[in-house]
Formats: C-alpha cells, structure tokens, sequence
C-alpha cells in the first residue's frame, strides 16, 4: 500500500511535468521549482517506564511517565542537512517507535528510510530512532534534499551522582584524622605524624606531592585551616596564622584571640572565628588584613559545635549580592531527654546580617528532620544544596547506625534534612553474593572537598578491620548533568 502511494505521488509528478510542456507551446516558460526544505520538525510525546518507591517507601513500583516531546526543540541545519535535538530525552527514553511532525517550505511530499527502503512519511507513522534516520524532502521538479534526523537520548541519569575511583595515582595517607581544603585551583590535605603537621597537594587528584610546612606550619591546629582569598588560615594556640602556600606560616597583626576558627564568606571576603572564650563570634574582612574584627553576637552556653565543625556558603534565593553560611557540627553537650545529643548542631546567617541564628530543635520530640550527629560529620555546599554525611551515628536511644549509610540533604539552608535514597548516594560496589555501597561500615577516616568543576573528592587514608589492611583511596562524584556541554 505504501509503495502504491508512492508510485501515485511520482505519477502526478509526471503528469506536472507533461502540463508544464504544454504551457510551453504558448511561448510561456513556467519553471517547477527546485527548492525542498523542511522548515520544522518535532515529536510526539512518548510513555516511558519509571521505577519508583510506593507510598510507604518500603518497595519499588512501576509506573508510565510520558514525556512532554513540547519541551525538547529540534535544530534544523540546512547547511549540514542535520536534525536533531540539542537537549536530550531523559535516560531510558524508548525511541523505536515515535511520531512525528513535519513542516515543508516549497516542498511536494517526504519519504523516509525504512527497512533500507524509501517510505512515504505520514504523521501517524511509528518510526524507529534507535538509529539515524534519512529523510528526503522532494520538490516539484522532482529534486530532492537529504536530511539525517537523530533523537538524543541521556546514557546517564542528569541528577545521579556518578562516581570514579582514582586509581593511577601515588595518594598515600596513613593518618586517621586529616583535613581538606581546596584552594587556588588545588587541593590539600593537612594531616599530624609523628607530631608534626605535613601537607599533601594535587591539582588533578592523581599526581601528589608531599609539603613540608617551616616550624610554625608543623606546630599549627590543621583541624582548623579554612582556604581565604588571599590565604589559608589556622590556629597556633589561640593565635591566627596565615599562609600563601601551606609551607610558609606568617602570624596575623593584632590582638585577637580565637578559639576555633568557623567559616569564610568568598563574597565578602570575610573570616569568622569563635572568641578565646567561646562566647562570642567574631569577624574580620580580608579587605582589611584582618585587622578589625566585629562581634556578630553571643553564642548560648551548649549550643555551639565543639566538634567535627565544617561549614558551607549558599547564594541567596532572591538576592545574588548576599550568601547564605551555614554552620554544622557535633559534641554540643546539649543533652535532654529527648535527643541525648542524637543530633548535630546547626547555625546561619546571611552575609549581611550581624548576627548567627541557632536553628533550636533541642526541645521538638521529632527528630526526624534533623541532621544526625554523625562521626566526624562534614557538611558541602554541592549542587547548589547542603549536603553532609560521616561515620556512625547516635539515635536518640542510645542505638547506633552504620557509617556511611547515607549522604543527608537539605534544601531549606540546614532547617531540615533528609537522607537520600535514589540518585545522590555513595558508590555501590559488588561483592561475592550482591552488590552494596561501598563506603558503609568503614571508620571515618576521611575528608572532603568540593572543586571548581563541581567534583566531590573524598579522600580515605589507610584503615584496618578484622581482616586486612586497606590502601589509602581517591574517589571523586559530580552530577552528571554538571558535566552536559552547555
């Protein structure tokens, strides 16, 4: 029946071909034109499968999404004779039988190729995109343009975390505890052996050279390093240090005295710390070499993080000239009967506010939404959204929960958290009987940060269980759609 179509479509063609001759016995010259150009092009919406949770959360269920094709425009060259969809149809988009939609500017009729042969195109037709297709626009004078139209389909899910292991690489850390900081294009880890303090630097995360700080570098507190603008930051005893590269250690002009320092806002250049005794936080501005430093309020006796402090800066969601920081830490001794210290301690502020807020949950029964008090907890700031994660924690029974298990969420600037289930989770990894996250059950010997390419790196130094001993690791995860071309 298609072929017949076809053979009645080039018989009209030539009985316009013998009509125009008779005009030319007039002395009239009437030329057919040539130009066959197909000016839009689009699809159906197509019905995919979804693998989701039921409404209790316990068990995966299957359910038909359909895809809106309105959203995704076709590019059109008709230089190249190309069509096809500069933004991708979700991972898992069935696209062996999809239809289509097709506007034509001077032209007769379309066919496309199927099953290695010319098929007149109708709108109702089911066409395969698993591969290429060409289409061929005809004109009236029976010429013809070729088109290769192709459908671009996700390979990977845009809001799972991929993760790689980094395994050509010389990384070797031995000391259980350890902090990173990502600063001028690089990264750093600050890390105590045999009492001294050493530095390990990379700028891919593969190739490591080993820093040896001057004798106040060795002496400093590199729990406490926080990456500047302009330098590195730590504490010597109560005093500020700073740093250009992390081997040469300057003390700060002044007479502050600090007891931790706590976070550092990149819009304002500013640097905050805790006073010496632990009452008040203060800040001072790079701008100003640190020289004056403001009270930006008391801190409540039990409230502030004696522990496992990491903090993040978010943009403002209606303002971009402010940020929002965001403080998180442990060992708060803020025991009640409800909470036992089960949760971690959270504060705020915006950038141009004076003062930090306590986000109090102290007193709420249900501690569902907020963030636990994990071993060695650090929070980032990835994907535009707060996340943090660590080793075991503390439920409000006195229980423990396996490390690593989950990476907690929040979207509200740390008012609430949940841990995530689908799309940002650890690394799975397969063992003799099934597959399991990599990372849970490990001890906390670890520590992260976030690059300007928007990669979470954490980095395991050696550790031991009953069995054997592990090599110290590299790991690195990004969103896949942070790595789409724009």
């Amino acid at each position: 029946m298609r072929k017949n179509s076809l053979y009645v479509i080039i018989g009209f063609l030539v009985a316009s071909f013998a009509f125009a001759s008779c005009l030319n016995s007039d002395d009239q010259d009437y030329e057919l034109t040539s130009d066959a150009v197909i000016s839009s092009f689009s699809i159906g919406n197509i019905g995919r499968e979804v693998v989701g949770k039921t409404h209790d959360g316990k068990s995966d269920s299957v359910y038909i999404d359909s895809i809106r094709a309105s959203q995704y425009r076709f590019t059109i060259n008709q230089m190249t004779g190309e069509i096809y969809n500069a933004d991708s149809l979700p991972v898992g988009t069935p696209v062996n039988k999809v239809a289509t939609r097709l506007g034509m500017a001077y032209g007769y009729y379309v066919t496309y190729m199927k099953n290695g042969q010319d098929t007149l195109w109708t709108s109702t037709d089911s066409i395969d995109f698993t591969r290429d297709v060409i289409f061929k626009a005809y004109a009236l004078s029976g010429a013809q343009r070729r088109y290769t139209v192709r459908l671009n389909v996700h390979q990977q899910d845009p809001d799972s975390l991929q993760w790689t292991q980094v395994t050509n690489t010389n990384f070797a850390l031995t000391a259980a505890e350890h902090k990173a900081v990502y600063y001028r294009g690089g990264m750093g880890i600050f890390y105590k052996q045999n009492d001294e303090v050493r530095l390990l630097t990379s700028n891919d995360g593969v190739t490591w050279t080993e820093i040896e700080p001057d004798a106040v570098g060795k002496t400093i507190d590199y729990t406490s390093v926080i990456a500047g603008n302009e330098a590195v930051y730590a504490l010597v005893g109560n005093q500020l240090y700073s740093s250009f590269d992390g081997a040469t250690w300057n003390a700060v002009a002044g007479d502050v005295r600090l007891k931790q320092l706590l976070a550092y806002s990149p819009l304002t250049y500013t640097l905050y710390g805790l006073s010496e005794d632990g009452t008040q936080i203060l800040s001072a501005s790079e701008e100003e070499s640190l020289m004056a430093w403001s009270n930006g309020g008391s801190v409540e006796a039990g409230t502030f993080p004696g522990k496992n402090l990491s903090y993040a800066v978010l943009p403002s969601s209606n303002n971009l000239n402010v940020e929002r920081l965001v403080l998180a830490g442990t060992d708060t001794h803020m025991r009640d009967a409800v909470q036992e210290d089960s949760v971690a301690a959270v504060w705020s502020k915006l950038s141009n506010a004076a003062a930090w807020t306590f986000i109090d949950r102290r007193h709420q029964s249900n501690t569902a939404y907020q963030l636990p008090n994990l071993e060695k907890l650090t929070m980032v700031t990835f994907d535009g959204k707060l996340y943090a994660f660590g080793g075991r924690g503390v439920t409000a029974k006195h229980a423990t929960t396996p490390s690593f298990q989950y990476i907690y969420e929040s979207l509200d600037y740390g008012l609430s958290w949940k841990p995530k289930t689908s799309k940002v989770m650890f690394p799975m990894e397969q063992d003799e009987n099934s597959a399991r996250r990599a990372f849970l059950g490990r001890p906390a010997n670890f520590s992260c940060v976030v690059d300007a390419d928007e990669y979470l790196w954490i980095f395991w130094s050696e550790w031991t269980d009953e069995e054997q001993t592990y090599p110290a690791e590299v790991w690195k995860g990004r969103i896949n759609r942070l790595g789409f071309a724009q």
